[in-house]
């Protein structure tokens, strides 16, 4: 018994000062720095950095659905982790991780929302060039793609507010730098410094719009082979992490004799925690060795 909690208590300091370790380094980030200043000022909402985030991809990610999601992953952590071990103290330490698990789902739905607005872009670039080469004034061209239903409709609504901003007095350029900063998109600023330039220089934007078209593609072209070379590396990672719990399962199931001195005495329970350290470490360098960043 008393084994158990002082295992529970050392993980309990390990997260402590890995978190603390972790806000530390990001603090030096100016841009954390100006975060951190913004969540001072709304010090009883939760998750500020996060949802903002996710609300510039167009998601409206509130307190309640985060909770929700950690008392899931709580639960869900618990249960497996009792399944395989069969021991209350590593169950806790499960659902500990398990709370976690929110970073990760919200993090998927971003990426999701931006793989989206990119291809959406795509599309909408080609209309855009097409409706110039008909002749159609730039603002006439941009308000035809905010009401073009074969565009998604995450694309279509960020073009909706580039409009919006429009009627209310700012120019085509300027809304689009406006709306860009909103939702962090280095594209539609591209698009803004593009139309600004052929505003006032006279340059050939048909050419221009076409040059950002084609880079979207060669980005989603060298994502896709990316993906390809490393799926490889990151099946590896997925498979040295999970074959170290479905073994331990297994020999608990088989030979629960065999497994009772690593999970039922103080030294077992300080070795199965380094093994899942280092496992856990394991699987994180590999995914950042293969994690690039457009």
């Amino acid at each position: 018994m008393y084994s158990s909690l002082i295992m529970l208590v050392a993980i309990f300091l390990f997260i402590l000062i890995f978190y603390t370790i972790l806000t530390a380094r990001r603090r030096k980030d100016w841009r954390y720095s100006r975060l951190l200043n913004d969540s001072q000022k709304k010090r009883k909402e939760l998750f500020v950095g996060l949802r903002s985030k996710a609300k510039k991809a167009g998601l409206n990610i509130t307190q309640e659905y985060i909770l929700g999601l950690m008392a899931a992953g709580m639960i869900g952590g618990f249960i497996a982790g009792y399944v395989i071990t069969g021991t209350v103290l590593f169950a806790l330490i499960f659902s500990i991780c398990g709370i976690f698990i929110y970073k990760f789902i919200v993090n998927r739905r971003i990426s999701g929302r931006v793989a989206a607005f990119n291809e959406g872009l795509a599309t909408a670039l080609d209309r855009l060039i097409h409706s110039l080469d008909a002749g159609l004034g730039v603002v006439q061209a941009v308000s035809a793609i905010s009401k073009d239903q074969n565009i998604n409709e995450f694309t279509r609504n960020i073009f909706v507010k580039v409009m919006e901003h429009v009627s209310s007095g700012s120019t085509i350029s300027q809304a689009l730098e406006d709306v860009g900063e909103e939702i962090d998109s280095p594209y539609l600023n591209i698009l803004s410094v593009a139309i600004a330039v052929n505003a006032n220089e006279g340059s050939d934007l048909v050419k221009v719009l076409t040059n950002i078209q084609n880079m979207l593609y060669d980005k989603k072209r060298f994502e896709e082979m990316i993906n390809a070379k490393s799926a490889q590396g990151r099946l590896t990672a997925i498979m040295a992490t999970g074959i170290v719990v479905v073994v331990f399962f297994m020999l608990r199931i088989s030979s629960p004799l065999f497994m009772d001195p690593l999970i039922h005495t103080l030294a077992g329970n300080i070795v199965m925690i380094i093994i899942g350290v280092f496992t856990f470490v394991g699987y994180t360098l590999v995914n950042r060795i293969f994690r690039i960043k457009f």
